[in-house]
């Protein structure tokens, strides 16, 4: 589970970086970007943190069905794809709060 978890926030991180890059010519946007995937990397340093805490035992526990679904489908995120479809600024922020709202985040 922590793996799909971090591989997950891994592509948001990757996706907003992406961003910063593509908007660079606004420094507002660019910074709001650089921003969210500032806040990816925490989660992902939050979640290695916590996947190191627990006992073998305890990473070796089923995890909850739904849960795991959510961080599948969270985990086939395609950066690269989603990308593909900005072309504006206002597409960028459709395709960012439609990531913010997915089912995996509201789960988590």
């Amino acid at each position: 589970m922590f793996d799909l978890l971090i591989q997950a926030e891994e592509a948001g991180q990757a996706f907003y970086l992406r961003l910063t890059e593509m908007f660079a010519h606004d420094s507002k946007a660019a910074e709001i970007w650089w921003k969210m995937a500032a806040d990816e990397a925490s989660h992902i340093h939050l979640l290695k943190q916590a996947r190191e805490a627990l006992t073998p035992e305890q990473l070796a526990a089923p995890a909850d069905p739904d849960l795991l679904r959510a961080a599948r489908a969270a985990a086939a995120f395609s950066p690269e794809r989603v990308l593909a479809q900005v072309q504006t600024l206002e597409d960028a922020y459709q395709m960012a709060h439609a990531g913010e709202n997915s089912e995996f985040n509201a789960v988590f």
